[in-house]
């Protein structure tokens, strides 16, 4: 595959990506502004702020959302190893999650396990990945890492996958912007041309200031033909060479997972074959349903958002109301009240009190200018 057909199929991926999942994706920003106290219409609020009423936001979605965050916190997430099949054992699991535990405590993992669960959790998406790096500038030794994603909606999966994880998805992108400046340092001979994402629902318009370049690190999954084979001590190689004493052979059809960085126009790093089976990008999804040929991903509170608004509406409007009753406040003499309790009933005193009541609480009458009675 030539430069130009590989880039074809890298953009043809992510207009697919992006044309699968936009709703999902509209739904998640609007979660994430509301989460965040953006909870009233641009047109509502500015013409109330210009006519001088409030417009009150009473912000209680971050509450529901820790009730559920709050849990996974004190469950500390993380990677736990078991002897699966015969050929395992206690002891060898035990050294194997010792390692692993190693790693998590070195990239604090716990923190981006809960911080991919927190954006699924308010947005109905998370993302967390893991790379390879070097362990020092003096070294030639690497070490794993598990990195957070920090925006969830810079990330575009296969459509096609159906695993929670898309783990068996053939390619992800991971799109990040670049200031034109840094781009042609780190990249001279390439050329600015931005990455065909969503621009609407990536999250990246929040932070987008003069001249940058959209880039992506692109990871897909290469078909490959293997042929596996099995000696007479049990051993099984992959392409055998030489004079062996094979037993059983077979023809398998695996992947190779590549990774490559690009622009709308080229690649300007790899690629590169990465050492695994799988996509180390992993996907933390909220509540998902198939609603007739598309996915439906929800959050937490994606069903309180408008409770929220009419929440915020009256307060607005109770609080309008209290403003614009008199200042002054309603007098009653005792010898008013004294002349109606010895000339009438009970009927009267309880009619009195109801009085009260209405007159230290209610409104007046904007037409009449008196108390409604």
């Amino acid at each position: 595959m030539d430069d130009a057909e590989f880039m074809r199929l890298a953009r043809s991926r992510m207009e697919e990506s992006v044309d699968a999942d936009r709703e999902n994706r509209e739904e998640a920003l609007d979660d994430l502004d509301n989460i965040v106290g953006d909870q009233w219409p641009d047109e509502i609020r500015t013409e109330r702020e210009q006519d001088g009423r409030p417009c009150l936001t009473i912000n209680r979605l971050p509450q529901f959302l820790r009730q559920v965050t709050g849990d996974l916190r004190k469950m500390n997430p993380a990677i736990n190893v078991i002897a699966a099949d015969s050929s395992a054992s206690p002891e060898i699991a035990e050294v194997v999650e010792g390692l692993v535990r190693h790693i998590q405590h070195a990239c604090d993992a716990s923190s981006v396990y809960e911080h991919a669960a927190e954006n699924a959790a308010a947005s109905g998406l998370g993302v967390f990945r893991v790379i390879t790096d070097w362990v020092d500038d003096v070294s030639f030794e690497q070490e794993i890492q598990i990195k957070r994603v920090r925006n969830p909606l810079s990330v575009y999966f296969d459509p096609t996958a159906e695993m929670p994880t898309r783990e068996d998805g053939d390619y992800v992108f991971i799109t990040d912007q670049m200031r034109a400046e840094d781009f042609k340092k780190e990249f001279p001979e390439a050329q600015p041309v931005d990455v065909s994402n969503d621009n609407d629902t990536d999250g990246l318009e929040y932070w987008r200031d003069g001249d940058s370049v959209i880039i992506a690190e692109y990871y897909w999954k290469e078909p490959v033909v293997k042929r596996l084979a099995m000696l007479e001590s049990g051993q099984v190689v992959e392409d055998p060479k030489g004079p062996l004493n094979i037993v059983r052979e077979r023809k398998v059809r695996s992947h190779k997972v590549m990774w490559a960085k690009i622009t709308g126009k080229e690649v300007i790093e790899g690629p590169l074959e990465q050492p695994t089976k799988y996509i180390p990008v992993i996907a933390v999804p909220g509540e998902e349903w198939h609603v007739a040929d598309r996915v439906h991903r929800s959050s937490v509170i994606r069903y309180a958002k408008d409770p929220q608004r009419l929440y915020n509406y009256w307060r607005s409007a109770q609080t309008e109301l209290v403003a614009l009753q008199p200042k002054a406040p309603f007098l009653v003499t005792a010898k008013q009240v004294l002349a109606l309790k010895i000339s009438g009933t009970t009927q009267i005193t309880a009619t009195v009190r109801t009085c009260l009541i209405r007159l230290m609480s209610g409104p007046l009458d904007p037409l009449k200018g008196q108390h409604p009675l």
